[in-house]
C-alpha cells in the first residue's frame, strides 16, 4: 500500500473512532431520564472510573475490526454510495446491538434501552454524513489530478478504449490508464477510421498500431472516420483525460501480452489492471492473469461484456468465495428496499389500527347485507410467480368464483383478465366498496406477511395469470405486488396494455421517491373515483 493511501485510511480510521466516541457520549447525553448525567456540564464534570474506560476502549476497538471486517475501509470507487451506506448499517447493527447486554454485564451506569437506540441512530447518520463527506471531496481532489490510481487495460481494443474513456470520462473515479494491451481483436467498428484518442501519448488505432495523439485531449479524429459520436469519442478535442503512456500494438496474442504486462508490473507501481473483453472470449488470458496478479499483489477487475441487457441490471455476487454474475430485471436488493421495507411495515401497521373501527363496520355491513363470510381470500400470484392468499372484504354473493366459468362468454375486459362492468354476482355493500376501494384494506395484512407491498404492480389472479402469453408482460413478477399502482392513480380503466406498460414503467423507474408520490396520489383518484377496477 502506497504510504499516502495508508496515511489517508489511518486517517479515516481515527476519525471513524472520534465520530463513534462523540456519537456514544451524545446518545447518554441525551438520555434525559439518566440518574448520573443530566447535561453538557454533568458531562465535563464526570468522573471515568477506570472498568468505564476500558469497557469503552475495548468496545471501540471491536467498532474499528468491525468496520474493517465488512470492508469500510476497502475502495468503493467503482461502488454506489447505497453499497457503502449499506455495509455500515451491517457493522452499525452488530456492533451496537450486543451493547446492552454487555453494559449490563460490566456495570456500565449509564447505558439502557433508550440510549443504545440512539446510540444506533446517531452512530449511523454521522458516519454516513462523514462517509458522503469524504466522497465528495476525494472527488474533487481526484479532479485536480491527486489521489489517483494508475492503472493498466488489457482486452481487445475496442472494449478496452471503451472502458478507459469510461474511466477517463468520470473524474472522481481517480483513474489514470498508463497502458492498453491490445490482444489483436478487433471489433468491425473499431476498424473504420483513423483510430481513437484518450489523452497524453495514449492511442489505439482502428488498425491497431500505437500513434502519438494531442497532448491531454480526446482528439477529434475518433473510431469511425470522424469519432464514435461524429465529433470524437469524448467530444470534439474538448474532453481532458487523465492518461499518458503509449496504447500497445495490434497482434498481440494471449501470451505476449502477459509477458509485457509482467515487465510493466516490475517497472513501474501499477495499482489495479482491468481486463475488458467479451464474456465469452476471456477464457484464454483470464485465468493467467488472474495467477499474474496473484503473484504481484496486484488487484485484477474484470469488465466482461454481456450480451444486450434491455431491462436486467448485472451485479456480481460470491458463493463460497467463488464469484457469481447475478442478471436480475427486478430491482436491486440495496438499502432502498429495506427502507421500502421498512416503509411498508411502518404505513401497515398504522393503518391497521387507525381503521380498525372502519373494520368493524364495514364486517358487520358485509354480513348484514348477504350471507356468506366477511373476508374474501383469493389465491393470487407475487413475487417469483409465488402463490399467496390476498385477503379483501367479500362483495360478491358466496360462491361467487364457482359461478365465473358460466360468465366467461360475458368478459368485457381486453386481455388475459376478467371483468364485467354490471357483475350480477357483486353485492349492494360490494359495489359501495369497490368503488371506494375499501374492499382492499384487508391486504394490508398482506402487507405485513410480506407477501405484497403498499406500492407495486396488482396481483393477479391464478386464472388470469395462466392467460398471460406474452413474455415481458410476465416482467411484472420481478417486484412484489402491491395495494395500489401507478395505474391507479393515472386512469381506473385502463386498457390491459396500458396497464402493463404502467406496471413496467414503475419497475424500470423505481425509486422510494415515485412510492411516495404514488402512495400521495392514491387517496384523492379513490375518493374523486378517478381509478380502480
Amino acid at each position: 500500500m502506497a504510504p499516502r493511501r495508508k496515511a489517508l485510511i489511518t486517517l479515516l480510521k481515527l476519525t471513524d473512532l472520534a465520530v463513534v466516541t462523540a456519537a456514544l457520549v451524545i446518545s447518554v447525553v441525551l438520555d434525559t431520564d439518566s440518574k448520573a448525567i443530566t447535561g453538557w456540564p454533568a458531562v465535563l464534570e464526570m468522573r471515568v472510573s477506570l472498568r468505564n474506560f476500558l469497557f469503552v476502549g475495548a468496545y471501540l476497538v471491536a467498532w474499528h475490526f468491525i468496520l474493517k471486517m465488512r470492508g469500510l475501509y476497502n475502495s468503493y470507487r467503482l461502488s454506489p454510495a447505497s453499497r457503502e451506506l449499506r455495509d455500515l448499517a451491517i457493522a452499525v447493527l452488530v456492533t451496537a446491538a450486543p451493547l446492552l447486554p454487555l453494559s449490563l454485564f460490566i456495570g456500565f451506569d449509564h447505558l439502557d434501552g433508550r440510549v443504545v437506540v440512539t446510540f444506533g441512530v446517531v452512530s449511523f447518520v454521522a458516519l454516513g454524513i462523514e462517509r458522503r463527506l469524504l466522497r465528495a471531496v476525494a472527488r474533487r481532489v481526484r479532479g485536480w489530478g491527486r489521489n489517483l490510481r494508475e492503472v493498466i487495460i488489457v482486452g481487445d481494443e475496442s472494449c478496452a478504449l471503451d472502458a478507459a474513456v469510461k474511466l477517463v470520462q468520470r473524474e472522481g473515479l481517480g483513474y489514470r490508464v498508463i497502458e492498453i494491451l491490445g490482444t489483436g481483436s478487433v471489433s468491425p467498428d473499431a476498424s473504420d477510421g483513423d483510430g481513437a484518442y484518450l489523452d497524453g501519448n495514449a492511442r489505439v488505432s482502428g488498425n491497431g498500431h500505437a500513434r502519438p495523439a494531442a497532448r491531454g485531449y480526446a482528439n477529434g479524429n475518433g473510431r469511425n472516420g470522424n469519432g464514435r459520436n461524429g465529433n470524437g469519442r469524448n467530444g470534439k478535442g474538448n474532453r481532458h483525460a487523465t492518461t499518458s503512456a503509449h496504447a500497445s500494438a495490434h497482434g498481440r496474442g494471449p501470451e505476449s501480452v502477459l509477458h509485457k504486462l509482467e515487465e510493466l508490473l516490475a517497472q513501474q507501481p501499477i495499482d489495479e489492471v482491468f481486463l475488458a473483453m467479451p464474456l465469452d472470449r476471456t477464457q484464454p488470458l483470464l485465468q493467467p492473469l488472474i495467477s499474474l496478479c496473484e503473484e504481484q499483489g496486484t488487484t485484477l477487475r474484470v469488465v466482461a461484456s454481456l450480451a444486450v441487457l434491455d431491462w436486467s441490471r448485472a451485479a456480481i455476487d460470491t458463493l463460497a468465495g467463488q464469484p457469481v454474475l447475478t442478471i436480475s430485471s427486478g430491482p436491486p436488493d440495496t438499502l432502498r428496499l429495506v427502507v421500502k421495507r421498512a416503509l411498508d411495515l411502518g404505513v401497515a401497521t398504522v393503518g391497521l389500527a387507525l381503521f380498525l373501527p372502519l373494520f368493524i363496520a364495514i364486517a358487520i355491513a358485509v354480513r348484514l347485507d348477504s350471507k356468506g363470510p366477511v373476508f374474501f381470500a383469493q389465491d393470487r400470484v407475487g413475487l417469483n410467480r409465488r402463490r399467496f392468499k390476498a385477503l379483501k372484504f367479500r362483495t360478491m354473493i358466496d360462491g361467487a368464483e364457482l359461478l365465473q366459468p358460466q360468465l366467461e362468454p360475458l368478459n368485457e375486459a381486453e386481455g388475459p383478465v376478467f371483468k364485467i362492468e354490471a357483475d350480477p354476482r357483486v353485492t349492494r355493500v360490494g359495489r359501495v366498496l369497490r368503488r371506494l376501494s375499501l374492499d382492499e384494506l384487508p391486504q394490508l395484512v398482506n402487507v405485513l406477511a410480506g407477501d405484497m407491498s403498499l406500492v407495486g404492480p396488482r396481483p393477479l389472479p391464478v386464472r388470469d395469470v395462466s392467460r398471460i402469453d406474452v413474455r415481458w408482460h410476465k416482467r411484472r413478477f420481478s417486484v412484489k405486488p402491491g395495494i395500489t399502482c401507478l395505474w391507479q392513480i393515472e386512469s381506473r380503466e385502463p386498457k390491459f396494455d396500458e396497464w402493463i406498460r404502467a406496471d413496467m414503467e414503475y419497475i424500470d423507474n423505481w425509486s422510494l421517491a415515485l412510492d411516495l408520490k404514488i402512495l400521495a396520489k392514491t387517496l384523492p383518484a379513490v375518493i374523486s373515483g378517478q381509478g380502480a377496477h
